[in-house]
């Protein structure tokens, strides 16, 4: 084969493992997760949005996606990966947690809660 096809199938490999990494992350977090609350700790660079949130005593720090979201203070439900939140953990909706949620379980919610 010439460089250029070369050049295409490498182009189209690099796609197809991205696209497969993309899809498998979320199945993963489809299939076993669980809610908190995570605070907002300000921006990252690329548009993203810094958030901290604890699970049974452990605090974990990620980013998302979330130009939206308020940078510094607000609260928002985050959706996280139950085997290690370190891996995967994202803020599933652009409202502020109401007041009326209390502080979340240790380990989360099974889904999201709502004021009574």
């Amino acid at each position: 084969m010439d460089k250029t096809k070369w050049t295409w199938v490498l182009i189209l490999f690099v796609i197809a493992f991205f696209l497969f990494w993309i899809f498998e992350r979320e199945w993963k977090l489809e299939s076993n997760h669980r809610y908190t609350v995570a605070v907002t700790t300000g921006y990252g660079s690329g548009g993203v949005v810094n958030f901290e949130f604890m699970v049974d005593g452990i605090l974990y720090r990620r980013s998302d996606r979330g130009l939206s979201l308020k940078s510094r203070g607000a609260k928002y439900f985050v959706k996280y990966y139950t085997p290690d939140p370190s891996v995967l953990a994202k803020i599933v909706s652009s409202d502020e947690v109401p007041n009326c949620i209390g502080e979340p379980p240790p380990n989360g919610w099974a889904d999201i809660p709502s004021c009574e």
